[in-house]
């Protein structure tokens, strides 16, 4: 199957680890010095517990 949008992400998988010398781990730290100088635009996770209280008659 020959799919452009997969075709596309492949294409940039190569081209984004070759500027790391193919290295996915050179390609890691990358990603995260740039989470780090760029915080906002990180997805916030956030814990939300929720107790439910049964009343038993």
């Amino acid at each position: 199957m020959n799919d452009p949008i997969v075709n596309e992400v492949r294409k940039l998988r190569e081209i984004l680890l070759g500027k790391h010398g193919g290295n996915l781990r050179e390609y890691i730290k990358f990603l995260r010095r740039e989470e780090e100088k760029n915080p906002e635009r990180l997805i916030k996770k956030t814990v939300v517990n929720i107790q439910k209280k049964i009343h038993l008659s």
